[in-house]
């Protein structure tokens, strides 16, 4: 089995992935989308030009080695972690999870993220590929999920107050279990634990 952390590893999987650059730089022309690659442990080895606009960044060579924490809040990266860490042990995709993102001057917005594994040839997982769109830029297939938007703007004007889930569950009309239940469904986080 490859070491991921074998700095002649990183090199020849980085020539792998340049190789094909042309192609993963389709997503250049899709200023909706931000697309992004990290190797096994989490560091950055491509990303869009979208991509680097969100991060507030001129180059990519400015992204290349560094990791979430050096762009994101704490309390994101972990999210972005487990999930990056499922990815990786399972080999299993994870499509069209809604989650929080932060921007480059601070402010937060919804975004609907899918991340698959990058497989080498003898189907050793040596890292994860993205896409992340803003949530509000995407489209009919996101129509169920609209009911979600007074919520979603009650916790962006309110974030700073306290917030109560009952509050948050007549927003959309329904009881407070029922919220529960549809909010796990679609941010895959109970309310509880998102606010807190």
């Amino acid at each position: 089995m490859p070491d991921a952390h074998d700095p002649s590893f990183k090199i020849r999987l980085l020539r792998r992935l340049k190789a094909n650059a042309d192609l993963f730089r389709l997503f250049d022309s899709l200023r909706d989308v931000c697309f992004f690659a990290k190797d096994r442990r989490g560091k950055f080895i491509m990303g869009n030009r979208a991509f680097l606009e969100k991060l507030g960044l001129d180059r990519e060579e400015d992204l290349i080695g560094k990791d979430d924490f050096d762009f994101f809040p704490a309390r994101l990266v972990e999210i972005f972690l487990r999930d990056d860490q499922r990815v990786i042990r399972t080999g299993e995709p994870l499509i069209d999870r809604v989650e929080l993102v932060s921007n480059s001057d601070g402010s937060i917005d919804w975004h609907i993220t899918t991340k698959v594994p990058l497989v080498s040839r003898n189907n050793f997982t040596v890292g994860i590929a993205g896409i992340t769109r803003d949530f509000r830029e995407s489209g009919e297939q996101w129509r169920p999920h609209q009911q979600f938007a007074a919520v979603i703007e009650h916790i962006n004007r309110n974030y700073s107050q306290p917030i109560r889930v009952e509050d948050l569950a007549a927003l959309v009309f329904l009881s407070v279990n029922q919220f529960e239940r549809k909010f796990k469904q679609v941010f895959q986080i109970s309310p509880i634990k998102f606010l807190t």
